[in-house]
């Protein structure tokens, strides 16, 4: 099960709605950034991964994990649209490099964890 903590106290409003709503997240879901590190240096993401768990990662966090990358990737192609092709495509490049380290979501623990030797 994910640790859940409230990582703000402060009311947060939707443009849609007065209501106030307030940030709770899994701890571990600040690990869905670690997509640019795993792209350029797998095995100091790998180090990352392993330093927070002491080298016992459950197999939950992986699936977290995937979730929470391919929702930053939905997310970061629409962002990047008003910053230009070059932002697009490189979106899009890390969209593919997800599917492709879990096997189009074949695989619970993405290829840059399992093929590392750390």
């Amino acid at each position: 099960m994910p640790k859940i903590k409230i990582i703000s106290s402060v009311p947060i409003h939707k443009g849609w709605s007065c209501d106030e709503k307030y940030c709770v997240t899994a701890e571990d879901k600040e690990f869905n950034r670690i997509v640019f590190s795993a792209q350029k240096a797998p095995i100091f993401a790998c180090g990352i991964v392993n330093g927070y768990f002491d080298d016992e990662v459950p197999i939950e966090f992986w699936r977290l994990l995937a979730l929470y990358m391919c929702s930053n990737a939905l997310g970061s192609l629409s962002w990047a649209i008003s910053f230009g092709e070059r932002e697009v495509r490189a979106m899009y490049d890390q969209a593919e490099d997800i599917l492709a380290w879990y096997d189009n979501m074949q695989k619970s623990i993405p290829t840059w964890y399992a093929d590392s030797s750390v």
